[in-house]
């Protein structure tokens, strides 16, 4: 081969390699810059975590109201009462009176102690229950031992009986009125140990 034609040949080797070598660096440039762009679309548009607002007040009072009656129904199985007097309003009224209705805060608490004292063993179940801002519903199913003679029961005697339990509360949360609703059966029971004869078939 001729010198020249081998001259040739090295310089168009040594350009091809050039462009080469400029073709990837260019590459490395241009796949850099996409880089740092995706980057920065990312960092402008990451998501942020959702704060978490406040409950609404009325949430706040149901839980507040409800928190209330179950400590109130607490204070039946274990015999202290101790908290319950500030749960409940100084001109509460308790509808659910042995005698009829029971005024103020402090006697509605001396009368449930009194009842409580008639009761061991007591255990209440909520099947259902409901509040909001201004009231607490409950479906309770109630059972214990009579620690003396009352309701229509003896001493001794063990019972079971379901009730619809409805406290009414104020702005403050504390409890207002109150009352009890039972089945025509669970009244006669406790009226005088009876129950509703069973209907006929016709």
């Amino acid at each position: 081969m001729q010198p020249g034609k081998k001259i040739k040949e090295f310089f168009n080797l040594q350009y091809t390699n050039k462009n080469q070598n400029n073709m990837k660096k260019n590459l490395t440039i241009i796949a850099a810059a996409l880089l740092a762009v995706c980057m920065s679309c990312n960092s402008g548009n990451e998501t942020k975590p959702e704060e978490t607002s406040a409950a609404p007040a009325a949430d706040s009072a149901a839980i507040k109201n409800l928190d209330a009656v179950r400590t109130i129904n607490k204070a039946f199985e274990t015999g202290d009462f101790s908290t319950v007097r500030s749960l409940i309003a100084d001109d509460a009224v308790d509808h659910a009176g042995p005698d009829g209705d029971v005024k103020g805060g402090d006697s509605i608490v001396a009368a449930i102690e009194q009842m409580a004292k008639m009761m061991s063993n007591m255990k209440s179940t909520t099947i259902k229950e409901f509040a909001d801002k201004d009231y607490v519903f409950q479906w309770l199913a109630t059972s214990g031992t009579m620690a003396a003679d009352g309701f229509g029961m003896k001493k001794g005697q063990t019972y079971n009986s379901d009730a619809i339990e409805v406290t009414k509360f104020n702005s403050e949360n504390k409890a207002t009125e109150h009352w009890t609703f039972m089945t025509m059966n669970e009244m006669m029971k406790m009226m005088g140990g009876m129950q509703m004869p069973p209907a006929k078939n016709n």
